[in-house]
């Protein structure tokens, strides 16, 4: 498969037009929702295994119950990322997990999930 965006900052450019959502989409086999935007997000850079990442964490006792939980995925040059998670804009990272390979660009990305829906930080 090809892919679709060369840089982040591409994605980042698709992703602009979504505040809010029309309806809420099921993505993973948890409760977790996802909004519009985030729907979009897993199928146009075909990283859906994040939203199946953040939704394995959500039964860990470290992640349960945070109401509102900041994503962020970290894609370096050589393609290898860190995925960590902070809650409610605090400087502590409650998870971090590094992942061998991903085909999203280089560059960082952030993902909010706010009482289990997945959503663009823009959709806040």
């Amino acid at each position: 498969m090809t892919q679709k965006y060369k840089t982040m900052e591409e994605l980042k450019a698709d992703l602009i037009g979504f505040n809010g959502t029309e309806q809420y989409h099921k993505l993973t086999l948890t409760p977790m929702l996802a909004t519009d935007g985030a729907a979009y997000l897993c199928k146009s850079a075909a990283c859906y295994w994040l939203a199946d990442l953040i939704a394995s964490y959500q039964i860990g006792d470290k992640v349960k119950g945070a109401p509102f939980q900041i994503w962020t995925v970290r894609v370096e040059d050589d393609k290898t990322a860190v995925v960590k998670m902070q809650e409610d804009q605090g400087e502590r990272v409650i998870v971090s997990q590094k992942i061998g390979y991903c085909d999203l660009p280089a560059g960082e990305l952030k993902l909010y999930l706010i009482d289990n829906v997945l959503l663009l930080p823009d959709e806040y």
